[in-house]
């Protein structure tokens, strides 16, 4: 009845977005390598044109739109999230989006398994897209 969204990188960004607005209507999250933070990637002034805005606008109203900062809503109600994300990630790095995810998470009290594989970044290894911990973590969560 309510599906357990998966967001491969940027992915990540309209997913988190639609859970925060929706959280009755999913049942959990799970990323690889998932943009969480519009400030990292893809950056504000980049961002922006889908938001219908300048980088001005978006800027000022960054926490009405930026996943990272609308957690509350899905802590709230108890939506777990996954998260498997490499340790040398350039492009979306770990810090910045999957890492500020789970701190940010735990503090509103929510429930969130981040897995950092050691020595990958932001490509196709098979470990991120043959993860037991993921495709266990949607399992479980797709039966609730």
């Amino acid at each position: 009845p309510r599906p357990v969204l998966l967001g491969r990188s940027r992915g990540g960004l309209q997913l988190l977005s639609w859970a925060a607005t929706h959280p009755d209507r999913v049942a959990a999250f799970a990323g690889i390598y998932p943009v969480c933070n519009l400030t990292n990637y893809p950056g504000v002034g980049k961002a922006a044109p889908a938001f219908g805005l300048t980088p001005a606008e978006l800027g000022a109203s960054l926490r009405a739109h930026n996943p990272i900062d609308r957690l509350a809503p899905l802590a709230a109600a108890r939506f777990p999230l996954f998260a498997i994300h490499g340790d040398i990630d350039k492009l979306v790095p770990l810090e910045a989006n999957s890492g500020l995810l789970a701190t940010r998470y735990r503090a509103l009290g929510g429930t969130v398994q981040l897995i950092v594989p050691p020595g990958q970044g932001h490509n196709l290894w098979s470990g991120f897209f043959q993860s037991t911990d993921l495709v266990d973590f949607v399992i479980t969560h797709a039966r609730r």
